[in-house]
């Protein structure tokens, strides 16, 4: 079952909305997290942005570079001598 939070929560001096601690750390938001924010007639919904840890996304990018080096046909001869040049 999913538990509910509810919280009254007002605006700041400087215009901004305080998230609760509790429900920051019920969802885990970190600093530089994304969100979605929609707007309905009378309501807000802000909702936080799923995102893999940087380790998977790399992981997953590397793939596709592999991926990609394989279907155009380049080499790890080619990969260390495009290194080399670039190093000079």
């Amino acid at each position: 079952m999913v538990k509910i939070m509810e919280k009254i929560i007002t605006i700041d001096k400087s215009g901004d909305l305080i998230i609760p601690p509790e429900i920051k750390k019920s969802l885990d938001i970190q600093k530089d997290d994304k969100f979605f924010v929609f707007k309905n007639k009378d309501s807000i919904i802000i909702r936080k942005i799923q995102r893999p840890p940087l380790s998977k996304r790399f992981e997953n990018l590397s793939k596709i570079v592999a991926n990609k080096f394989i279907e155009m046909g380049v080499s790890k001869i080619d990969v260390a001598e495009a290194i080399q040049w670039g190093r000079k």
